[in-house]
């Protein structure tokens, strides 16, 4: 039935098409959504009739959203260069930075892909099969960039906006943007970025992140709140305590090894 119903709206519409003359179309622009309409199944019906195959086939032609031509999105990076982004890291020791530089991507989308890459190392050694096809296919219809190459920043700061201000300056007097920084009373954006840099160095990227799992200690197992299904977390908001209860019943709490060791290192100087 579904297949006999859109069979007969597609003749409806090439009975439409065929019918517009432009004695009814001066009629149909008493109803203007009507009439805009015959016109794009006249002009642009042939785009769809026979879609590009290497790229995506956008109604509004570069964007997506029609009523939005300000969003356009970046295509997507090909499996290629994301293989040769992961051995990179791996094998060459570069920074995410290094790499994001190398591409012309932001650092985050090289994070990003680094971590989806490790992930689908670890499925393939579980012996996970990929859907090939389907990445293929999705590459193709979306157009992907084989170099990825663009004109990305490396990262983004969003400054938080205010009123605009205006400042009387003498002409040919000298205003840096230390300056303007300092009329704003905001941080000059060569801070900002040096902060940044030192975060990266005191903070290198890692695929490994046994580091950053959360600890938990065993409170009691109860075998009356078993779950086969799902895990609890309760989060005890005055005390900013963390409780989870595991399908098997166990209640966890959540472990802060760093205010541990700043209390133990306190008891000991206290003791001392």
């Amino acid at each position: 039935y579904h297949t006999t119903r859109i069979a007969r709206e597609e003749k409806n519409i090439e009975n439409v098409v065929d019918v517009i003359t432009d004695d009814n179309l001066e009629i149909d622009q008493k109803k203007p959504r009507r009439w805009k309409m015959k016109i794009w199944l006249q002009e642009q019906e042939q785009q769809f009739e026979t879609p590009n195959l290497r790229g995506p086939n956008y109604i509004a032609g570069t964007h997506p959203f029609p009523m939005n031509p300000l969003f356009k999105p970046q295509p997507p990076v090909s499996d290629e260069v994301r293989e040769e982004i992961y051995r990179l890291f791996t094998d060459h020791q570069l920074t995410p930075r290094d790499i994001a530089d190398k591409y012309g991507i932001s650092i985050k989308r090289t994070e990003a892909i680094l971590k989806l890459k490790d992930e689908e190392k670890r499925l393939v050694k579980k012996g996970v099969v990929l859907q090939q096809d389907l990445r293929n296919n999705m590459e193709k219809m979306l157009g992907v960039r084989i170099f990825a190459r663009s004109v990305e920043p490396l990262s983004t700061i969003i400054p938080k906006v205010k009123k605009p201000r205006f400042q009387l300056i003498e002409e040919g007097s000298k205003f840096t943007p230390e300056d303007a920084a300092r009329i704003l009373g905001r941080e000059p954006l060569e801070q900002i970025q040096q902060r940044q840099l030192e975060y990266e160095h005191l903070n290198p990227f890692s695929l490994d992140d046994t580091k950053k799992k959360d600890t938990f200690r065993t409170i009691k197992k109860d075998n009356c709140e078993t779950n086969k299904r799902f895990k609890f977390i309760f989060v005890d908001t005055e005390k900013k305590k963390t409780l989870i209860r595991e399908q098997d019943g166990t209640l966890l709490q959540k472990v802060d090894v760093e205010s541990d060791m700043a209390i133990a290192n306190k008891n000991s100087r206290t003791g001392s």
